[in-house]
């Protein structure tokens, strides 16, 4: 006699205790309390990363476009990228003007398929020039003693002359 010793038939055995059905239950809340979690995470990554600049992106610098359009594009895009979000401190001021030197490398490398090789010579001249400026920005902002408020203005300056500039090179 089996069941008197203790023993449980195949269908007992089968049917879960309401103990188990629980744990299964709690397991599924917190795998998807998880996934959610996991979710916001990586969306709130991707909406707080800075914005994205046009030069950064051979694509962006390939846009089929005429000559005349492409220096506002250009302008436009360094414009509104510099002042949508203004440095406050020395490694943020370092950290975008890096971003706007490797920017304006792109933009010397790039082919430029809308403009006319003496246009893109004009270019890459100009942006040559800008780039000496932004890596003296650069060796000014690194140097503990400078007046931050004043590389930030004569920062400025530069994107407001290279903006200037952008717009009426192919006009």
């Amino acid at each position: 006699n089996r069941q008197s010793l203790g023993a449980t038939s195949p269908m007992a055995a089968r049917q879960k205790s309401p103990r188990t059905e629980r744990s299964r239950a709690i397991s599924w809340v917190a795998a998807l309390a998880a996934s959610l979690l996991a979710a916001v995470g990586i969306w709130n990554w991707f909406s707080t990363r800075p914005e994205s600049f046009a030069w950064e992106s051979p694509q962006s610098i390939a846009a089929d476009m005429p000559a005349e359009d492409y220096g506002n594009y250009l302008g436009d895009a360094l414009r509104e990228w510099w002042f949508s979000d203004q440095p406050e401190s020395r490694d943020e001021l370092i950290a975008r003007l890096t971003r706007f030197r490797t920017a304006c490398e792109t933009l010397i490398d790039a082919q430029h398929p809308q403009l006319t090789a003496q246009q893109r010579t004009e270019l890459v001249t100009k942006c040559r020039n800008w780039l000496t400026k932004i890596n003296a920005h650069l060796a000014e902002a690194s140097h503990e003693a400078s007046d931050l408020s004043e590389v930030r203005a004569e920062s400025d300056e530069t994107v407001r002359a290279a903006t200037k500039a952008l717009q009426q090179l192919f006009g």
